[in-house]
């Protein structure tokens, strides 16, 4: 039996809460995912990971994507085939901006850990808490724990993750989101993560560096958080898994099983659909 075609398609998925479950592989969305491919279709990822911790939720990139990744929540993209960025695509913090986050982070929230994240290595200044969980997903040798924060380089941090309970998180976000108007993206990627970028960076970004590099591709995305609605409203056609967050699904033109039942077996009947509709209407 011929594969479908999807050769019209590229696929960019964020990956906790849409193609893995918990952190566990969903078996329906690989094995669709490689059907899409075999169709000629383009698949990748885009995820607040880096390159460095892909690995731990996905195993080998190469084996899953056929294109660079959005990382680090589009601040670069990462050519896993040829092992390296893809140059001129990285997005730094302003090295002024970060030394204002940390003089915020040290008067204001004193008691609250955090890790940022450069090209390289995953920087903390202390393996602590939820740090540990963090620390155990990324490659080995990529962490680095050093403190105090303020004599690491400041021009290469891609973006700063925030752990804390909800409610002190919530005092951050209001703080930060205000301070740094217009120079910082500020936002959760989940109930107990704060993350900031540099303003203008985020997934739909990176899935607007991706659309470049396949030029008349139909860009499909897919994802469930706060830090997905950029990636959503730059898609031509947005999907979610049926237990995403509420605005994400508001912004979607399909609505999918569960992350845990795996949603890229529906996504791809929908496409073919979709598909023969356009013929159809030609």
């Amino acid at each position: 039996m011929m594969p479908r075609d999807f050769s019209k398609f590229l696929i960019a998925t964020d990956l906790d809460g849409t193609f893995i479950f918990h952190g566990h592989f969903v078996p329906a969305n690989v094995r669709a995912a490689a059907e899409f491919r075999a169709g000629g279709g383009v698949f990748t990822i885009a995820t607040g990971r880096l390159h460095n911790n892909v690995r731990s939720a996905v195993g080998e990139p190469t084996s899953l994507c056929n294109a660079p990744a959005a990382l680090c929540s589009g601040a670069y993209l990462y050519d896993f085939q040829k092992d390296r960025i893809v140059p001129g695509s990285a997005s730094f913090i302003d090295p002024a901006d970060v030394r204002e986050i940390l003089a915020m982070l040290r008067a204001d929230f004193p008691n609250m850990v955090f890790r940022v994240s450069t090209p390289g290595n995953q920087y903390m200044e202390r393996l602590t808490g939820p740090l540990v969980v963090d620390a155990s997903t990324f490659d080995p040798g990529t962490v680095s724990v050093r403190a105090p924060a303020e004599e690491w380089r400041d021009d290469n941090w891609l973006k700063i993750v925030v752990r804390g309970t909800p409610a002190d998180l919530k005092r951050l976000a209001d703080t930060a989101t205000a301070r740094f108007a217009g120079r910082l993206f500020c936002f959760f990627s989940g109930p107990k993560l704060f993350e900031m970028q540099r303003a203008g960076v985020n997934k739909g970004v990176g899935l607007a560096k991706l659309a470049a590099l396949y030029p008349g591709r139909i860009t499909v995305g897919c994802g469930d958080y706060e830090n997905d609605l950029a990636l959503l409203k730059t898609a031509d056609i947005a999907a979610c898994p049926a237990d995403a967050y509420g605005p994400a699904k508001a912004l979607c033109d399909v609505v999918l099983p569960s992350c845990e039942a795996g949603i890229f077996p529906a996504l791809l009947d929908y496409l073919a659909a979709w598909q023969e509709r356009r013929k159809s209407a030609k």
